[in-house]
């Protein structure tokens, strides 16, 4: 008996080898995949902003470029479209009176001016809208293409293991955190009467009220290009760039400390290009004007 017992133990006490972990852990593995239930569009839109870390989680497993691109495509197509409507006598009446001097200068008759301009005002609007309608979702793939790029080599240098699929499919996620918001309040302040001509379109005193820009002294004068840089940094830009963290924690696997340090490369050159854009607008718009 006591020999039966002891063979018993021996059996219970058998150590377990690698290979039977490796097998117990792929079946826990797959049971954690089963047991994660589906997130609908809407609760992903709204976990992006109320519960940051488990939708970015979630969506680092199961990422979904399509829906971000359609939702924000048509949040930004929709307030493009309103703006425009309301800026569009506006924009049509300088743009004609810009190509009227250019032309004057250039030695047209007045017979070819008045054709030249009948034909702006009758397709201008056109290309106008053409602008809100193709422009904003081939705008944002560009961008989105771009970021993933850069989140993807600035992993590679750190030696990360990162899945371009994947990065692509949740980083414009962070778009409705950060554009999305700013794009609604421009359309506020444009729909609030307080854009007069085309280049205060471009001057970031104006169209940034919430941004750092928005708080220094209207008489302080800065290098349009410095502008837009300080224009960039508002809390949205902020706070995307917080939830990024989580969201590169989650995709790649890694170390917040990583992490972290490609956020802040990103963030570094989000400023600076944006700063670089609008300043480079800013400026076009001066000479015109």
């Amino acid at each position: 008996m006591d020999v039966e017992k002891s063979n018993e133990n021996a059996e219970m006490k058998e150590p377990i080898e690698p290979e039977d972990i490796d097998e117990i852990d792929d079946d826990e593995e797959l049971e954690d995949d089963e047991d994660v239930e589906d997130l609908s569009v809407a609760e992903k839109v709204i976990g992006v902003f109320i519960a940051p870390k488990s939708t970015f989680k979630y969506l680092a497993e199961r990422p979904d470029f399509w829906s971000a691109f359609i939702i924000i495509s048509l949040i930004l197509i929709a307030l493009g479209m309103l703006t425009m409507k309301n800026l569009m006598p506006m924009m049509l009446t300088q743009t004609i009176e810009q190509t009227q001097e250019k032309l004057a200068s250039s030695g047209m008759s007045e017979q070819d001016m008045a054709t030249t301009i009948n034909q702006l005002q009758k397709y201008m609007p056109y290309f106008f809208y053409g602008q809100a309608v193709i422009g904003t979702p081939i705008g944002l793939v560009v961008a989105w293409l771009l970021l993933t790029v850069a989140v993807f080599f600035i992993g590679l240098m750190q030696g990360l293991k990162t899945d371009f699929k994947n990065l692509f499919g949740i980083l414009p996620w962070l778009s409705l955190i950060s554009m999305v918001p700013a794009k609604i309040i421009a359309s506020v302040i444009i729909f609030s009467g307080k854009i007069t001509s085309i280049a205060d379109m471009t001057n970031m005193r104006v169209m940034a009220p919430v941004s750092i820009l928005g708080i220094i002294p209207q008489n302080v004068a800065l290098p349009k290009i410095v502008e837009g840089m300080l224009s960039t940094i508002d809390p949205f830009y902020i706070w995307s760039m917080i939830v990024m963290v989580f969201a590169l924690e989650y995709v790649n696997k890694c170390k917040r400390s990583q992490a972290i340090t490609t956020t802040v490369i990103i963030a570094i050159l989000g400023i600076l290009l944006s700063g670089l854009f609008t300043g480079m607008a800013g400026m076009s718009q001066v000479s015109v004007g």
